[in-house]
């Protein structure tokens, strides 16, 4: 909840003009979970206190993706990371 990625993360959300048009919720009621350092992606999850807990959003711009829940962002991270390394190495 603190240091160069927490502050990254939260430039990066509040250089997102109309949030809650973009995805339902308040700037109060999102908690970055990762960021990128070299590029515009952060991740954020919502707060026990918003409608909808729990929820995750993967914001460059925009909302790129949104899961519903951490255990399904973090498993579609996982794949997302298997087709990378796969096409580094040529497989794909």
């Amino acid at each position: 909840m603190q240091g160069e990625h927490f502050d990254r993360a939260n430039t990066l959300l509040q250089s997102l003009e109309s949030l809650h048009e973009l995805c339902g919720f308040r700037r109060e009621e999102l908690v970055p979970i990762a960021v990128a350092m070299e590029d515009i992606d952060a991740f954020v999850i919502s707060t026990p206190n918003s409608a909808n807990p729990g929820k995750v959003f993967w914001f460059a711009g925009q909302v790129i993706d949104e899961f519903i829940s951490f255990d399904e962002w973090f498993l579609a991270m996982v794949d997302y990371s298997r087709r990378q390394y796969r096409q580094l190495i040529g497989e794909e």
